[in-house]
């Protein structure tokens, strides 16, 4: 991720070198947090040290976790190996013959189809099971219970 372009701050800069250097003693001598008295110089002061907490921070980050960007050395390539001999080629092998074809099976008995039915707004399932049934009889699960059509 690059950093965006910083809008030019020079505008603010302090050039005077004698006014620079009387304004270093005052910050340096602590002056400036006797305006802690003040709410709105308060916040300012929090703030100001919230910042360079936080530049301290991405200071340590980048100098230990990232590093500073140079790339190591790079070792030397070694010589190449010998290419090995080419083994021998393999016999094709048969074609296998086409088995026969099995008998075709018996049809099954025609089923009634599963699925969700509403009959008179009343909701049921139909689930055909010849599969346990040897009768296929139809059984309906509903919310009146289980019916069959085998009276």
């Amino acid at each position: 991720m690059a950093l965006r372009a910083r809008k030019p701050i020079d505008k603010h800069k302090i050039t005077d070198s004698t006014k620079l250097a009387r304004i270093s003693q005052s910050f340096d001598a602590g002056k400036h947090l006797a305006l802690d008295v003040y709410e709105g110089e308060a916040a300012l002061l929090y703030q100001v040290q919230e910042l360079t907490d936080e530049v301290k921070e991405i200071h340590r980050y980048l100098g230990s976790e990232v590093g500073d960007g140079a790339k190591g050395d790079t070792g030397n390539t070694g010589p190449q190996g010998a290419t090995g001999p080419q083994g021998p080629a393999g016999n094709n092998g048969s074609n296998g013959s086409t088995g026969a074809r099995g008998p075709a099976g018996n049809a099954g008995a025609a089923g009634v189809d599963a699925g969700i039915y509403s009959n008179r707004g009343v909701d049921y399932i139909s689930l055909p099971l010849s599969s346990i049934n040897a009768d296929s009889y139809p059984v309906v699960f509903g919310p009146g219970g289980v019916n069959s059509s085998n009276r």
